[in-house]
């Protein structure tokens, strides 16, 4: 479970080929008889290359399927709500997610890809850890809400990624957002905030950010927008994005309706274009908007995201 499958390809063993000058004889040994007959039979087109089984290393991975995180996900939420309780009780499903976290701990996001795979590793690390975290409170404290302790859930450095130690904060504020003035950033090294504003770059490739990522963080709380039930890929990060902002912006109780619209979109003005700019994403996103009240802002529910006791 600590390593993503990843193959590599190995190469065809070149046929034994033995010419004769005058008449152009073509001799060959049995394997490259059997080799030739094939690639006629095939009208000569190449055949798949046998398969390398051994795996490459953690930090040599340009993609990630996220599977371990999917595989929670998928298993323990329930419209974007967190069953906790059954998440506690299944030492298999914090395996899972250990062994994830494991991963993301080894990866080294230089190696990714491109830009969206980078983007989906750092959405991913903040979703998963903030769901580890909470199954780490919740067994001392019940009524756990992010809130205790002036928000130290966010603040604390206590989460490794990519080989490093960072916040949620820092994970959101100066990876995803490359805010280099973000309160956060107080608590690193000069190195180290050097080191969190390069991979923002590096996610982003001289891109400006895109303000989707607020529907794709999840802060375990009642209004912030809901989890999915599996986590972003490189391949499909637009497409999930955009279903996560579609979702919050058709829901009244977190994302816009007649009795305003998020918190979220005054928090990160800047990030949404500025004070037109939450108006301009809704109606991207939501055919109807004439009931949203675009003038007032709903508030902000910090109440765990725990699924609703049955009845």
């Amino acid at each position: 479970m600590r390593t993503e499958p990843r193959f590599i390809v190995a190469l065809l063993p070149p046929l034994l080929l033995a010419f004769a000058c005058e008449d152009l004889t073509v001799e060959l040994d049995d394997p490259g008889k059997d080799d030739l007959a094939a690639w006629v039979e095939r009208g000569g087109q190449p055949a798949a290359p046998p398969i390398d089984l051994s795996p490459r290393p953690v930090t040599d991975l340009p993609r990630l399927d996220h599977l371990g995180l999917t595989a929670v996900l998928h298993a323990f939420t329930h419209d974007g709500f967190v069953a906790y309780d059954a998440l506690l009780a299944s030492p298999d499903a914090l395996e899972v997610l250990d062994a994830y976290l494991d991963l993301l701990a080894a990866a080294n996001p230089d190696a990714l890809a491109d830009g969206p795979e980078r983007v989906a590793f750092w959405i991913n690390a903040y979703n998963a850890h903030t769901l580890r975290q909470v199954t780490r409170e919740l067994p001392d404290d019940p009524a756990f809400s992010v809130q205790r302790d002036d928000f130290a859930f966010f603040k604390t450095r206590r989460h490794t990624v990519g080989g490093r130690v960072w916040s949620l904060d820092q994970i959101e504020h100066l990876i995803l957002r490359g805010d280099a003035n973000h309160s956060s950033a107080a608590d690193l090294s000069s190195d180290d905030r050097a080191e969190a504003l390069r991979l923002h770059a590096a996610a982003w490739g001289g891109q400006p950010l895109d303000p989707r990522i607020h529907m794709g963080l999840n802060c375990a709380s009642f209004s912030c927008p809901l989890l999915p039930d599996a986590a972003f890929t490189g391949p499909r990060l637009d497409e999930q994005l955009d279903a996560q902002a579609a979702r919050f912006v058709y829901d009244p109780a977190r994302g816009a309706g007649p009795d305003g619209i998020s918190l979220l979109f005054f928090w990160f003005e800047p990030d949404f274009g500025g004070a037109q700019g939450a108006q301009t994403f809704i109606q991207r996103y939501r055919d109807d908007t004439a009931a949203v009240r675009f003038d007032r802002f709903l508030d902000y529910d910090w109440t765990l995201n725990a699924t609703p006791p049955g009845p």
